[in-house]
């Protein structure tokens, strides 16, 4: 409390305040958390708890729940209104993520996982609508979970977790309520796996980035290696052959010149 009244900025104290210092357990988890996050000072107290109780139910216990917004304070955070899935609460967010791994993982590995990389909670409704795609690409959710990471790199949605976990503002300025329009700001990042960019509009199937796998490009690089260097012996033989042929024309025309002179002596 010392800290608070030495404070020379305001004597009022933020709604979201008292809020975060329980919700994290500490004063000093909750600076941490704002120095990260400054955001967190304009949310409505009440308006964290939803995603309180969402993280504790999919998490199974308290402590789970404050070590994962310890490490993502920003799962806090509602999204701007230039987000396509704006109109999702991010509580939905959390549990749609969750309910898309579970069938691969089950329960417990999904708790690990989440606990373990809490960015995967932001994806919201692009992480099951691009491990869909992958399922059909693949043919089972086994392969899948054996091709996580994988997945996560050719889907794009790796790139998507880092720009989840960038502190806020991430377009540069400190005025959320300014329209984009007028400052010409660019919208937020909107993901590949997005109902919005979907190539067939945003009732169609669920189609977005799909790269190359990288093995198998590997694969088929040295595949193509061997038949070069199969080529490279086949042309190394030919130029064998033909330096022989060569030279046995080449003794060929000497015995000749050899024949000739001595038959210029003898007629001499």
């Amino acid at each position: 409390m010392d800290r608070l009244r030495r404070s020379p900025l305001s004597k009022n104290v933020p709604t979201g305040y008292p809020a975060l210092i329980q919700i994290l357990g500490s004063l000093e988890a909750a600076h941490k958390a704002i120095n990260r996050e400054p955001y967190l000072l304009k949310e409505y107290g009440d308006s964290f708890f939803g995603k309180l109780r969402r993280l504790r139910q999919l998490m199974g216990s308290k402590s789970a729940a404050r070590e994962i917004l310890k490490k993502a304070p920003y799962l806090l955070l509602r999204e701007s209104s230039n987000r396509v899935s704006s109109g999702i609460r991010k509580a939905k967010f959390m549990h749609m993520t969750f309910e898309a791994m579970k069938p691969i993982f089950g329960l417990e590995e999904t708790r690990r996982m989440v606990l373990e990389r809490p960015e995967l909670l932001a994806m919201g409704i692009e992480l099951p609508r691009a491990l869909g795609f992958a399922k059909k690409k693949l043919g089972s959710w086994e392969a899948v979970g054996d091709q996580w990471e994988s997945i996560l790199v050719r889907t794009g949605l790796v790139e998507d977790m880092v720009y989840a976990q960038k502190p806020r503002p991430r377009e540069g300025y400190w005025s959320p309520g300014i329209s984009a329009y007028r400052t010409g700001t660019p919208a937020a990042s909107v993901s590949a796996w997005s109902p919005a960019r979907n190539p067939s509009g945003r009732d169609g199937p669920a189609r977005g980035r799909w790269d190359e796998d990288p093995d198998e490009a590997e694969g088929e690089g040295e595949e193509v290696g061997e038949i070069n260097v199969q080529d490279a012996e086949m042309v190394e033989q030919a130029w064998s052959v033909a330096e022989q042929e060569a030279q046995k024309d080449a003794g060929d025309e000497t015995k000749d010149d050899d024949y000739r002179a001595a038959k210029a002596e003898i007629v001499s």
